[in-house]
């Protein structure tokens, strides 16, 4: 009977201990990341790659209604919000992710697929859309006031490298030429200033530039009145001229020995203006490496609406970045 009491009293202490032990690490921050990028700016870049934290807390709290809070999460909203962005910004395993802040790996997918899909339906009704025309002439950097004062847009074509797929056709209608890997390829619209304004969803990579621009959406897009600065051989000019808009391309030889002195400047001139559109792409890729990662097959499954998880990822990317400075010089 002795002993009895005795392992009876035993339990009970270890029971308290264990009690203890698990509100010591109920309380424990899962991960002092969040607490140390709250006065560090240039940490904050870092691993998110916005430029402040006050950026990052005005966006949080832009998606915060659409979002639910429980005890139960394994991380906050505000951590799981900065889990999303690292996995943009440096394209971090999701095992190193799950390692850093103490929670296994499908929890990590979860949160990065929850906040992804928010961030795609909320930010770009406000950082993704077509500018007012009259201020993006006022803000019109001066080569372009020179050259072309009343050029709206940029058009370009991108591709993010993609695993193999299996099926010998989806391989083939993957394959890049140009890249010489397989490829998923986006029409991208940067305005003269800097930002995007319009981003096409994925296509293959096979794909030709001109059928990427005509089932992308852009010509819904278009407006009468707009101009736009393309490479040669990029779209078909009566697409946009039948719509009243006004396309500038660089001159064809044809079968000419060469171009006229006129038409080799004036090639020159559009060439130099069009860069901008590189410069934003270029910039997407360096601020946010996922984009620069292979496209993993399952992030091409669509949703109800038929958008695939890496349009999602690419679209709030363009996003987070149109919220920060633009890179392109205003001279």
């Amino acid at each position: 009977m002795e002993q009895t009491d005795q392992l009876a009293a035993s339990l009970s202490c270890l029971n308290v201990e264990l009690h203890n032990m698990k509100t010591e690490k109920a309380e424990q921050p899962k991960c002092s990341l969040l607490a140390e990028i709250t006065t560090d700016d240039k940490m904050t870049l870092f691993y998110t790659g916005l430029n402040s934290f006050k950026l990052f807390t005005g966006i949080f709290k832009s998606l915060k209604p659409a979002l639910r809070s429980d005890t139960r999460f394994a991380a906050t909203l505000e951590e799981q919000f900065l889990i999303t962005l690292m996995k943009l910004r440096l394209n971090l395993s999701r095992r190193d992710i799950a390692y850093r802040f103490k929670i296994t790996i499908p929890t990590v997918t979860s949160y990065i697929e929850k906040f992804i899909n928010a961030m795609f339906i909320r930010l770009p009704v406000a950082l993704l859309r077509k500018p007012d025309r009259e201020a993006a002439l006022k803000t019109l950097p001066l080569s372009f006031r020179a050259q072309y004062p009343n050029v709206n847009y940029i058009i370009d074509c991108t591709e993010l490298k993609c695993e193999t797929p299996s099926n010998k056709i989806d391989a083939v209608s993957c394959y890049s030429t140009y890249k010489s890997h397989h490829t998923s390829k986006f029409a991208i619209v940067s305005t003269p200033h800097g930002s995007v304004a319009f981003l096409s969803k994925a296509f293959t990579g096979r794909a030709t530039d001109v059928d990427t621009i005509r089932k992308s959406g852009l010509l819904e897009f278009i407006e009468p009145g707009d101009e736009f600065l393309a490479d040669r051989g990029f779209i078909n000019e009566g697409d946009f001229t039948s719509l009243g808009a006004k396309v500038h391309i660089p001159s064809f030889k044809g079968r000419r020995d060469q171009l006229t002195g006129k038409e080799t400047e004036r090639s020159r001139i559009i060439a130099n203006e069009r860069i901008h559109v590189e410069r934003v792409i270029g910039n997407l890729k360096k601020k946010f490496m996922v984009l620069r990662g292979i496209v993993k097959i399952k992030d091409f499954c669509t949703d109800y609406y038929n958008n695939a998880f890496i349009s999602k990822i690419f679209v709030t990317c363009c996003c987070l970045m149109n919220a920060q400075p633009t890179i392109v010089p205003q001279y």
